[in-house]
């Protein structure tokens, strides 16, 4: 199938974010994704939510015999239907992936397609408790708590699963919670006990229009192992493969988490092994903002000031989490955290939900420290978090960086 030149540029050129919340796909993010797939004659090809149909063109390019199927529910004449007119081996449906009766609408038979293909829209969704079904079916069961905290994107990665057949590909572009948040690997364990997935590849930030939002490759085969191992990639490709296993991947998919941890494992400990106790504050940001000087939040740290002289000075209560001389403080959000990081030398005064406060022996605390603050430290620290725009790091996370053995060759 041959794409237009001035098809292809209508495509390139969507811009900013529209009201579904979707991002709309580069190129060469496109050719990369299709390229990792391994199937060598797929019959049947569906791209959910296809909107501009970039997944689906380049798709059409790799497999020009295959059947394509894009479903979007949006009904402006820039979606892929617009493009494309051989009926007989292509068809566009104006559909919701969310809808309960999604297969009956569109005319497909579940567990009959060779490869889906996914960038779903990044957005809050209150149709999870609905389409609780859809997660049993394919193997996938979360508790009511579970369910209240699942975004959109794994409700279309369920029925990309539902569509495929055994042994098929569901190939889709996903934000970094699913791949390294710790609320979602309950998500990542359930998955791979019941699939496989083939590789996971960490696109650079800033790739889509209009968002910053940090997004991933994940190539899934439905009911199939993948010799217990699974391959984390970059893109553009300027670092080697790593291989990891299904135990590692339920504490996350993302490369650079990976790779700091395997050469840093070899010289170094944890933070949990050093007996550091982390401790998140209680009091909520806006209650602050209505204390001004009475809280410590995220405003509190001074830029390039590494040692922090508290503003008052108070008795410490069991209803707070209180910063007092020795402790490192750090931010647990936003997209600067690794850089508001500081020792208390004097003072005392609570902390909010946006603060840890670090307590480390006196004997290990400088070197700590050092590191936290050193660039390789906030490489590291960047690794561990996850977030779509502004960043955030959980205390598992920070329990799990490792402090090299001799800081100061980092």
């Amino acid at each position: 199938m041959q794409i237009a030149n001035n098809e292809k540029h209508i495509i390139s050129n969507f811009g900013a974010r529209d009201p579904l919340g979707r991002y709309y796909t580069k190129e060469a993010i496109s050719n990369h994704l299709i390229a990792e797939i391994d199937l060598k004659n797929p019959s049947k090809i569906m791209d959910l939510g296809c909107g501009a149909g970039s997944l689906s063109l380049s798709a059409a390019g790799r497999w020009s015999d295959a059947t394509f199927i894009t479903v979007d529910k949006n009904t402006e004449p820039y979606s892929l239907a617009f493009f494309l007119k051989d009926g007989k081996r292509y068809s566009h449906h104006f559909s919701d992936v969310l809808s309960d009766s999604f297969f009956q609408e569109i005319g497909v038979i579940p567990g009959t397609l060779d490869i889906v293909l996914c960038n779903p829209p990044f957005i809050s969704n209150n149709e999870k408790f609905r389409l609780t079904n859809v997660f049993e079916k394919i193997g996938l069961q979360f508790t009511e708590k579970e369910l209240s905290t699942l975004p959109v994107e794994l409700l279309f990665i369920s029925q990309g699963l539902l569509a495929l057949k055994d042994g098929g590909h569901l190939a889709l572009i996903v934000p970094d919670g699913i791949i390294s948040g710790s609320r979602y690997s309950y998500f990542r364990k359930t998955l791979l006990q019941s699939h496989g997935v083939k590789s996971v590849i960490k696109l650079p930030q800033k790739m889509f229009h209009g968002t910053e939002a940090q997004a991933h490759i994940m190539i899934i085969t439905k009911n199939s192992k993948v010799d217990n191992r699974i391959a984390l990639k970059t893109f553009p490709a300027n670092e080697d493969t790593i291989y990891i296993n299904p135990e590692q991947a339920i504490r996350s998919l993302d490369y650079s988490y990976h790779h700091f941890n395997e050469k840093a494992s070899k010289v170094g400990k944890t933070m949990r092994d050093l007996g550091v106790k982390i401790s998140r504050g209680k009091v909520s940001s806006k209650k602050a903002k209505l204390n001004p000087g009475v809280f410590f939040h995220i405003d509190n740290f001074v830029a390039n000031e590494k040692y922090i002289n508290l503003e008052c000075s108070v008795e410490p209560d069991e209803e707070n989490i209180f910063l007092q001389k020795g402790d490192i403080a750090i931010s647990r959000v936003g997209r600067n955290f690794t850089k508001k990081i500081a020792l208390i030398e004097g003072g005392c005064m609570p902390i909010t939900d946006c603060v840890f406060k670090i307590e480390v022996r006196s004997d290990i605390r400088e070197n700590i420290f050092k590191y936290l603050t050193s660039e390789h430290g906030r490489l590291a620290l960047s690794a561990l978090s996850c977030g779509v725009s502004a960043k955030h790091i959980s205390m598992q996370s920070l329990y799990e960086l490792i402090i090299p053995n001799r800081i100061e060759n980092v």
